[in-house]
């Protein structure tokens, strides 16, 4: 559960599902976060990500970890201001 309070930006993240298919695979370094977006360079350019719509793949290696945006859906600084409700959406939407 820590991490989903820790500090995305700098991370590498692949976009695992969203409905929106065109987000889907996308993949990079988050370089910045706000309430509801994070954008991820993927390269090339930099994509606005809304959060609310997607689950993402965080880390690569040994332990990548799985984030729902539903959850995370706060400023950086406020998650750990806003953790039960952020504890109650994970258990809402199941973590897996």
């Amino acid at each position: 559960m820590r991490e989903y309070m820790m500090n995305l930006v700098g991370k590498e993240a692949i976009i695992t599902e969203s409905p929106n298919s065109r987000l889907v695979g996308v993949h990079g370094t988050i370089i910045d976060e706000t309430r509801n977006t994070i954008s991820i360079k993927d390269g090339r350019r930099a994509r606005v990500v809304p959060k609310q719509l997607c689950e993402l793949k965080i880390g690569s290696g040994k332990n990548p970890v799985n984030i729902h945006g539903r959850a995370i859906c706060f400023r950086q600084e406020d998650r750990i201001k806003e953790y039960r409700k952020i504890m109650k959406e994970i258990s809402r939407v199941g973590v897996r």
